[in-house]
């Protein structure tokens, strides 16, 4: 990687300027840097950052050139981690290095892309390397990509590669390929069916990791694993009016993947899910079903947590972003959950819109293990006045979650944001929650001032208080500070933070996050 980091500076150097001119230049920067500063009443220490190192910092900067007549695309990416915890919130890592370089040339009706790359088939049951920088995960497959256009309805995708593991890749050799196209049955009924399949391929030092922790089990519990393990998938998408319904089985043969206690059992895997949408002007409604048996798919079965995914199972949850309402919430079970959901969005008349949300889980033996009810109204009293209130019921099996607690927890929480502009460029945003909850930290309270004058400039500060705590002997305030500054399309924000430890999530995917306390500076940039 450093060898082709100065292959690429010694290029830009000598490229002419006369080529860089037929084409444009692109990118972006993002750089995050916490300073941390101790606080044992809140947990905010016992790791290297508070005890020792006091700072960490990541960044990324992408550049990424495009030439539209010649059809070509080359792109990269530079990654800085020092002393960061991001990977892991209790570690400290340091690394820098190209974090992704790739190049796309169109030849015809085929794009080639040789290098790194993210890409999805169908939802991405069976494959699909993204990236959620959050969450620390980047899983992108260093390979090569090929997609061909059949005519204006058909096309196919293949790839083969591995997948990255910070600046290398896992060992394992990866391979699939997907089918897609669209259908017009009349005027009102199209169709857009596909099917996928991904082959991966274990390398020697995994099967022997693999097969020394089989054999350590007694005789009657071992299994010889397979190299080979093939995920597939049919897919469609049903476009009849105002309803569009969609449809995908996934399979998955058989692997060594982790029981309920932990332990390596043989195992085939398949996940079932649909989702239908009707909406006409003023009012849409959406319903989804999943359901999930023995479906971890991985670079291989040695890696744990958020490691070596290789595809990515929608939760059928609420995407909440407010701290108390985003409090718990519901982790991709692999192993077994039946999931349902529907969501209600309603625009009676101008000042009024509604909103429902319904979210149920429960394993395959019908034990619950996640249940939301979310409703909210906003009202427009005014062009200066706008006002939203509501409440989320939440019943959060928290032992299944985070392996710890109790096995069902019940919270209440109510809330109300009140937005008023005094200008066209000045306005307040005042925000209030209350959670009600007999078990884990116990009862919270938070309040959010944010007032902002555009284009430039925006400041706030909140409380969340733990004020009948269980936890900890005394209530406990953790609040915050906040400044953000935009020029152009450069946005730089500085706050000072104290963080409840808790699990923060992305699309069903989330990690432990212990507390912080301390200051977070970041920049971004678009060029």
């Amino acid at each position: 990687m450093n060898k082709i980091f100065c292959l690429l500076i010694m290029t830009s150097i000598l490229f002419p300027y006369r080529l860089v001119a037929q084409g444009s230049v692109s990118g972006s920067l993002e750089a995050n840097t916490n300073f941390y500063f101790r606080d044992t009443a809140i947990g905010a220490s016992g790791t290297p950052h508070y005890d020792n190192l006091l700072s960490g910092t990541d960044a990324w900067l992408s550049i990424i050139y495009n030439n539209r007549d010649w059809g070509l695309t080359v792109g990269g990416r530079f990654d800085l981690f020092n002393n960061s915890n991001l990977h892991d919130p209790t570690k400290a890592y340091t690394g820098v290095g190209i974090g992704r370089l790739y190049v796309e040339k169109e030849i015809g009706k085929l794009d080639i892309t040789a290098g790194h790359f993210y890409e999805q088939f169908g939802s991405g049951i069976t494959f699909r390397a993204y990236e959620a920088r959050s969450l620390g995960i980047d899983n992108a497959v260093l390979g090569v990509l090929l997609k061909y256009q059949f005519n204006d309805h058909w096309f196919i995708k293949a790839f083969t590669g591995k997948q990255k593991n910070l600046f290398s890749t896992y060992n394992p050799v990866l391979k699939g390929a997907e089918l897609q196209g669209f259908v017009q049955l009349n005027n009102k009924i199209s169709i857009v069916p596909g099917f996928s399949i991904v082959d991966r391929t274990m390398d020697q030092a995994s099967m022997d990791v693999l097969v020394s922790n089989i054999n350590a089990y007694d005789l009657p519990d071992r299994f010889i694993p397979k190299y080979n393990c093939y995920a597939y998938s049919f897919f469609n998408t049903l476009n009849f009016n105002s309803f569009k319904w969609y449809l995908e089985y996934a399979g998955k043969t058989h692997e060594a993947v982790p029981n309920y206690s932990g332990k390596l059992i043989d195992q085939p895997g398949s996940v079932i899910y649909s989702s239908l949408t009707w909406s006409k002007k003023g009012i849409g409604i959406t319903g989804q079903f999943k359901r999930t048996d023995y479906y971890e798919f991985r670079t291989s079965p040695n890696e744990k947590l958020n490691k070596g995914l290789l595809n990515y199972i929608p939760a059928l949850t609420r995407t909440n972003s407010s701290p108390l309402t985003a409090r718990y919430n519901a982790a991709t079970q692999y192993i077994g959950e039946m999931a349902f959901e529907a969501d209600l969005v309603a625009r009676p008349s101008r000042a009024i819109s509604l909103q429902g949300n319904f979210s149920h889980i429960t394993n395959l033996q019908g034990d619950l293990l996640f249940n939301e009810i979310y409703t909210e109204i906003e009202y427009k009293y005014s062009r200066e006045l706008r006002i939203n209130a509501g409440v989320q019921s939440v019943k959060y099996n928290q032992l299944v979650y985070e392996n710890e607690g109790d096995s069902m927890l019940t919270t209440l929480t109510p809330f109300v944001e009140v937005v008023y502009k005094f200008n066209r460029k000045q306005n307040l945003r005042t925000a209030f929650q209350y959670m009600a909850n007999q078990k884990d930290f116990g009862s919270w309270l938070y309040g959010l001032a944010e007032f902002s004058i555009a284009p430039h400039w925006s400041f706030a500060v909140s409380d969340l208080w733990n004020f009948k705590p269980l936890k900890t002997p005394d209530p406990l305030h953790y609040y915050s500070v906040f400044t953000a500054y935009t020029h152009g399309a450069n946005r730089f924000t500085l706050s000072f933070v104290k963080q409840v430890e808790g699990i923060v999530c992305t699309g069903g995917v989330c990690r432990f996050e212990p507390a912080f306390s301390g200051i977070k500076l970041t920049i971004n940039s678009t060029f």
